[in-house]
């Protein structure tokens, strides 16, 4: 799952553009269509207003580094009246390493515990258990400064236009 920043009041339009169910290996033919298009065409939205897309866990960091909202919830709105002060806080936290540094975290690879026998609470035989796996691809501290310069190129963009910012 992600968490998308955008302006949900940016201009948008949209262009048909060719269906490209053929370079994702489905035929779309004429009497064999995708099921994705309509007649071979497909519509695609055209915006100005950069997207950043982020996994949940590196946007509620951000959302607490640049004290956007309550880090917590996996939405929230900035209005363009407070963009400003955004905007100040992303210019200190780019300036100082120390504003940075506790979301560098190494690589994990790992159980949740180690394998151990267990009885099978239905058939009453032995079984091991290992816990499910878990995988933490770390974060270093050049992945932030770019999420971070992500999210201060959409908030000039969206004071520029005086659209409000959301993410959800």
């Amino acid at each position: 799952m992600s968490v998308t920043f955008w302006c949900p009041e940016a201009p948008r339009e949209y262009k048909r553009v060719p269906c490209d169910a053929p370079s994702m290996g489905l035929t779309c033919e004429p009497g064999d269509r995708c099921g994705y298009c309509d007649d071979g065409w497909m519509e695609e939205k055209v915006t100005e207003c950069p997207e950043v897309d982020l996994a949940n866990a590196n946007a509620r960091q951000i959302v607490a580094l640049l004290q956007m909202g309550d880090p917590n919830e996996e939405y929230g709105d900035l209005k363009v009246e407070d963009i400003p002060s955004v905007l100040r806080r992303i210019m200190v936290v780019l300036a100082k390493d120390g504003e940075r540094e506790h979301l560098v975290r190494e690589t994990f690879d790992g159980r949740a515990h180690e394998p151990r026998m267990m009885k099978d609470p239905e058939t009453g035989m032995d079984r091991i258990s290992c816990g499910p796996r878990v995988i933490d691809m770390g974060n270093t501290d050049a992945q932030t400064v770019r999420r971070v310069t992500n999210i201060r190129n959409l908030l000039t963009w969206a004071h520029e236009q005086g659209l409000d910012v959301s993410w959800g």
